[in-house]
């Protein structure tokens, strides 16, 4: 048919333009051609054969009348709309390549195969596409050298033609990787989020990690690293930073260091090493918190506030049930040690059974120690009292019990001591001196004492003190008159004399400023 058609045409461009054989060309419209073929018309336009193509990737219905299929370079009209994307055909002006029809448009078409320099309209996400149709990476270039590629796999590489991740991003150029900035105004606007979906009890320990940073330093270096710049552009100073440390490689082992800048310098202010302790003004913390303030115009090291309405403590607990085991709180001299120059509160545990010259008391016992120099109990108020007091069962479940007033008044039983000791009650000796058959009587050790020494001796009196009342029983049996010597003290009696025969005699002393008042009562 086609055949028909071009002899047709050939016969009437024979007859009425002449065909010139020798020249090889044909002219319709036109008696000069200036190619192999033209056709040349004001009014009427050219109409290649139309047909129903069936897709893009299959020859018919067009054929080669010598057999097989189409020359490559055989144009056609498609009348129709056939196939499945990618292989779907339009209406259109179509060329067989030699193993597909291409589309020949201007571009405006709403349904592209191709894509312009100067932009695309009318596009579907469903049919329009950049990329390959069969299982080979899609690059990009620049200056004829590949800077992007996105693989079969679905991997994109930026630097890199063997991306090991969905995005690989590798730089060689000296300057920043990547750089994520987002100039919306507003504080409710994300620069970056970096997600998964639920890691579980695995997440951060080798599966599912949200971000990971890593470096090839060696073992015990700084790794990686977070930094927080100040500035208006990334290139700034870092004024504070994260930073990954203590790198053991065949252990998996790091820890952490939190890093400020001030007007002095830039340096670690927190660090977290592997081993799990903490130091805050150190980077060798010795114990699960270490804080070392140096050299400081602050006198408060830690700090600590709240709002409650209960007791509002800072605890510290012993968990372990050994018998060494307790809880507490020490202050060390900068001279001291752990057995010189320090101050410990503390209380033992349940099971505490240790005593050694630094422990003392039972189990839940409590116990305030120094081993300094003197220990000092002390009320800085110059009005106040030092107050001791044991708990009750009731309301308001403690009873005073001694008190040591601003004026250095003692009072024991009552919190009003007139003098400088005062005693609400009667006060009983656990126990008297005996001075075997001595005449020297020590009143420092009791304000009771004894002796079997004879009332003809002379008794020598120490250690009296103003105020004091004391009491010597002398069970000598032999009559007699003692006599008393007391160092800075005059002793006075309106009774001593004689003592009865084979009885025991009892003296009494009652100290007043430097005079001592007694009496003898003999008979006993």
């Amino acid at each position: 048919m086609k055949q028909k058609l071009l002899y047709k045409l050939f016969l009437i461009s024979f007859i009425y333009f002449g065909y010139q054989k020798t020249k090889g060309q044909v002219g319709i419209g036109t008696d000069t051609p200036r190619a192999a073929l033209e056709i040349n018309s004001s009014t009427n336009g050219f109409l290649p054969p139309q047909v129903i193509l069936i897709a893009s990737n299959v020859s018919t219905p067009v054929v080669n009348p010598q057999g097989g299929t189409p020359i490559a370079g055989t144009i056609v009209y498609n009348t129709a709309i056939n196939g499945v994307a990618p292989n779907n055909v339009i209406p259109g002006y179509y060329y067989w390549n030699g193993s597909n029809w291409l589309l020949l448009t201007s571009q405006t078409n709403p349904n592209l195969s191709e894509w312009t320099l100067t932009g695309n309209a009318g596009t579907s996400a469903t049919t329009n596409f950049i990329g390959t149709t069969d299982p080979v990476d899609f690059v990009t270039r620049t200056n004829n050298v590949e800077k992007m590629r996105i693989t079969s796999a679905g991997a994109v590489g930026i630097g890199t033609n063997a991306p090991t991740s969905k995005f690989h991003v590798t730089g060689s150029l000296g300057t920043s990787v990547a750089e994520i900035t987002n100039n919306v105004a507003g504080n409710t606007v994300d620069a970056l989020t970096i997600g998964i979906n639920n890691c579980g009890t695995t997440c951060g320990q080798g599966t599912a990690r949200n971000l990971i940073l890593y470096n090839m330093n060696g073992t015990n270096q700084t790794f990686a690293s977070f930094n927080f710049v100040p500035s208006t552009n990334y290139t700034g100073l870092t004024g504070a930073s994260i930073e990954g440390i203590d790198r053991d490689v065949t252990n998996s082992y790091a820890g952490l260091t939190f890093k400020t800048r001030n007007s002095t310098n830039f340096s670690d202010r927190l660090t977290i090493r592997s081993s799990g302790n903490v130091g805050i003004g150190t980077v060798a913390p010795g114990s699960k918190l270490d804080v070392a303030s140096g050299i400081t115009t602050t006198q408060t090291v830690i700090n600590a506030t709240g709002s409650i309405n209960d007791f509002l403590q800072f605890n510290v607990q012993n968990t372990s049930n050994g018998t060494q085991a307790q809880s507490g709180y020490s202050a060390t001299a900068d001279n001291g040690s752990a057995t010189t120059g320090f101050a410990w509160m503390g209380i033992n545990n349940s099971t505490f059974n240790f005593p050694t010259a630094y422990n003392i008391g039972g189990a839940n016992d409590v116990s305030y120690i120094g081993s300094g120099q003197d220990m000092y109990i002390a009320n800085a108020n110059n009005t106040k009292s030092i107050i001791f007091s044991t708990g009750t069962a009731a309301s308001p479940f403690f009873n005073e019990r001694m008190r040591i007033t601003n004026a250095g008044n003692v009072g024991i039983g009552t919190n009003t001591p007139g003098s400088k000791l005062t005693v609400n009650g009667a006060a009983t000796n656990a126990s008297a001196y005996n001075a075997v058959a001595g005449t020297t009587i020590d009143f420092s050790l009791s304000n009771l004492a004894y002796t079997t020494a004879n009332p003809g001796n002379t008794f020598s009196l120490t250690n009296l003190k103003d105020g004091g009342t004391y009491t010597l029983s002398v069970r000598g049996t032999t009559s007699g008159t003692a006599s008393f010597t007391a160092a800075g003290f005059t002793l006075k009696s309106v009774n001593n004399g004689a003592t009865t025969s084979g009885k025991e005699t009892l003296y009494t002393f009652l100290v007043i400023g430097t005079t001592v008042y007694f009496y003898m009562v003999t008979g006993f």
